[in-house]
């Protein structure tokens, strides 16, 4: 980067451009090489640009110095040159500037020229379909109606690409079509037929560079087909991605789809086989020194070490991220970690640590212009200043966050700002303040079930809290059957628990009942299914809250607790309290015992006998209505030994 007050590179003088002109340079990061080129009004010129180890972009200026028209490689990283045509309305000498990136290492570059000439109709709808693709790449605009505006830009590139039979441009426009349609409320199923539309006119380039974007085009779509929460369409993406992959002999790919096929597996609640594919990733990408997907593999590997309870390893592999964004001096892979980090403290009660590592981040962030990550974090560090009660400074943080976010012109990160907005105000006691924007947020998440889950639950939650019962019972019980139809069981149970509260408040006790009942058999479903044991043994104190809410309202039942009501109520009682991890695990089917040495059968069961105890032990710790964080503390480490004992015996 360049110290204040330095002088840019100057800009290098060139030969005049004429037909068939064809010549070779390098350029230096910041330079620029300017060309003149006398034009008569209808004629075209055509300026193909070969990059070779540098991106490039080229634009044409008129006699008065304005640029009319251009490429560039940062809008349109869908091929590895430049070609800017133009046929012009007025005469006079023009100029064409090839420049590379300020921080661009240096590089060459292959001109080859075409014009002037007189421009025939062919040329003119060249020169249009370029023009379209520059309008777009000019938009300033940070809303929603900005985005519409480039979309509409590309929307004419692409017929215009068809008719000239330039397939790659127009496998390249639909490319971004897809992309900027994916942040538009409401336009993820036109995303995803751009996307595929892409990767199939890919398919039919037989080159190399070909395979490269057709598989690019089936990840992004995988990854937006997770996001609308359809994980098996988007398996079947990832897996023709690393497919192509290995038939092409691209270890990069195969690394990127791998890793895209193990964060999958983890949000999928398996993150075992998650682990497996994402630690083959490493090693391709190790094999080929692809530092950027080591260090998503590394946070990726981190989360899946988070779902199964080992912070240890969690932070590990979330500082090597760190530190491995600092080796390739990339200041957005360190924010990322760095906020990756944040949220691991969050998670671990030592939300000052969160909030410092959120903070650094953020001042990473910031210079880069990367607004919708810049968003996300200043959302995260909102929620771990609100549960320190640092309830104003969360709300700067949310309101800062959806600046970013709308100039980013982000939807979903808008949506997930506005929510946290009306929950802060939930918290403060103003469920008027919440509706607005619980409201602005569901409307963005349209499209996407998750942020639509999420919307429903705020704007219920609001009704709920000014005392429109019947308002916030529609609401949650929208977000209840969205997230029946995601198969979301623990999101699904949530919402079962809010609504019973909603019914319960309103006076149909037995509606509350029912649906209390319905939300423990899916959490005691989700239970029995949980087969690693760091996992299973914290899940039932995680779920208190929905035991003892049925116990209360079972008792609360009008007119005295008759004998069923209490048998019900002690039966309940004894679910949440006496079941162990062992018992779960003996419950599951599972025979531990079978063809094992008699002295660790008998290992086994004192292991099991010593769990069980350290386990009633956590538990009464943490039923209390103040528990000792130090006694909490030193049983926790107790029990994760003896579990790990207890693993290896097995």
């Amino acid at each position: 980067m360049l110290c204040g007050g330095a002088a840019q590179p100057p800009s290098t003088p060139g030969p005049s451009l004429t037909d068939g002109l064809v010549l070779e340079r390098e350029l230096k990061g910041g330079e620029t090489h300017v060309y003149p080129v006398d034009l008569q009004a209808g004629q075209l010129l055509r300026v193909r640009v070969q990059e070779e180890g540098i991106n490039l972009s080229v634009r044409l200026l008129d006699p008065t110095g304005a640029v009319i028209t251009g490429t560039d490689d940062a809008f349109t990283p869908g091929h590895s040159d430049e070609d800017l045509a133009a046929v012009v309305s007025v005469s006079g000498l023009y100029r064409v500037e090839v420049s590379a990136l300020a921080k661009a290492s240096p590089g060459r570059y292959r001109l080859r020229v075409e014009g002037p000439r007189t421009a025939g109709d062919q040329d003119k709808v060249r020169s249009e379909a370029v023009e379209a693709f520059w309008e777009a790449s000019r938009e300033t605009g940070k809303d929603e109606e900005a985005l519409r505006r480039e979309i509409r830009s590309v929307e004419r590139a692409v017929p215009l690409w068809r008719q000239l039979g330039e397939t790659r441009r127009e496998a390249e426009a639909l490319y971004f079509l897809a992309i900027s349609r994916a942040n538009l409320p409401g336009a993820a199923e036109q995303s995803l037929a751009d996307f595929q539309a892409s990767a199939s006119l890919w398919e039919t380039q037989p080159d190399r560079e070909a395979r490269y974007f057709q598989i690019r085009s089936l990840n992004s779509m995988g990854r937006l087909l997770k996001r609308l929460g359809r994980p098996d369409e988007a398996r079947q993406r990832y897996q023709e991605a690393l497919a192509v992959a290995r038939q092409a002999g691209d270890v990069h790919n195969i690394a990127v789809s791998l890793n895209n096929l193990g964060a999958l597996d983890c949000d999928q609640g398996e993150p075992r086989r998650g682990i497996e594919s994402l630690t083959e990733s490493l090693e391709k990408a190790r094999e080929i020194q692809d530092r950027q997907t080591q260090w998503s593999d590394l946070l990726n590997l981190a989360f899946a070490y988070g779902q199964l309870r080992d912070n240890q390893k969690t932070l590990q592999y979330e500082q090597e991220a760190v530190e491995l964004a600092r080796a390739m001096k990339n200041r957005e892979s360190e924010a990322t970690a760095l906020n990756n980090l944040g949220e691991t403290y969050v998670l671990l009660g030592d939300w000052e640590t969160a909030i410092q590592h959120f903070r650094q981040a953020l001042r990473l962030l910031h210079p880069l212009g990367v607004r919708s990550k810049e968003a996300s974090t200043y959302i995260n560090l909102g929620d771990a200043l609100q549960r320190l009660k640092r309830f104003g400074e969360a709300g700067e943080a949310f309101d800062r966050a959806l600046t970013l976010a709308r100039e980013a012109k982000d939807a979903e990160t808008q949506s997930a700002a506005l929510r946290n907005q009306a929950f802060l105000f939930m918290k403060l006691h103003q469920p008027a303040k919440a509706l607005e924007p619980a409201r602005q947020a569901l409307r963005l998440a349209q499209g996407f079930p998750e942020g639509e889950v999420n919307g429903f639950y705020a704007l219920g939650m609001a009704h709920r809290e000014l005392g429109d019962l019947q308002a916030a019972r529609e609401e949650l019980g929208k977000a209840l059957s969205l997230a029946h139809a995601r198969e979301d069981g623990a999101r699904e149970a949530e919402i079962g628990l809010a609504l019973a509260r909603a019914e319960r408040k309103g006076g149909d006790l037995t509606a509350a009942l029912d649906r209390t009942r319905s939300a423990l058999d899916i959490i005691e479903s989700i239970r029995t299914r949980v087969l690693d044991p760091r996992l299973r043994t914290s899940f039932l104190a995680t779920k208190q809250d929905f035991y003892e809410f049925y116990i209360d309202s079972l008792m609360s039942a009008q007119g005295p607790p008759d004998e069923a009501r209490i048998t019900e109520a002690l039966q309940i009682s004894e679910r949440a309290r006496a079941r162990s991890l062992l018992d779960i695990l003996t419950e599951s089917g599972a025979d531990i015992r079978k063809g094992a040495d008699p002295a660790l059968i008998d290992r086994e069961r004192r292991l099991r006998d010593a769990v069980n105890v350290l386990d009633s032990n956590r538990f009464n710790l943490q039923a209390g209505e103040k528990p000792d964080r130090r006694k909490l503390g030193e049983v926790e480490r107790q029990l994760e030994q003896t579990l790990d004992e207890y693993s290896r015996v097995q």
